[in-house]
């Protein structure tokens, strides 16, 4: 399946997490997301998608069924995409926080996020 998360038409400080058919573009599955993702996703040969909030969340979805295996927030927001890598046979999520410019003047939709902290941190995941 192809992956891609968009904005929502609806609210300006969400967005959407879409699963989508390659070969028919039909759309699968959509979760709909609190908080907007300037991140990006990344999609995994081992059936995996992770994508990183502006709230400071990175999370963890099945990529088929698009249900949602895990998360933590780390209290900073993301504006880089995740990446995965190997290492001695383990795979790790990578990614750092700090968001955007433009990612920050979205805040304004979003009063609770006003005071977040902007911390620009590498996080590494082992899976």
């Amino acid at each position: 399946m192809r992956l891609r998360t968009s904005g929502s038409r609806a609210a300006l400080a969400s967005s959407d997490l879409t699963a989508i058919d390659p070969v028919t573009g039909a759309i699968k599955k959509t979760v709909h997301l609190r908080y907007p993702n300037y991140s990006g996703a990344l999609a995994t040969g081992g059936g995996l998608v992770f994508l990183a909030l502006t709230d400071g969340t990175v999370a963890a979805y099945d990529d088929s069924t698009l249900e949602e295996l895990w998360k933590v927030n780390v209290g900073s927001g993301f504006s880089a995409p995740p990446m995965s890598f190997e290492v001695n046979g383990r795979q790790y999520l990578a990614i750092a926080s700090g968001p955007s410019g433009p990612a920050l003047s979205k805040h304004i939709h979003t009063p609770e996020l006003k005071e977040q902290r902007n911390a620009t941190v590498l996080y590494v995941f082992g899976l």
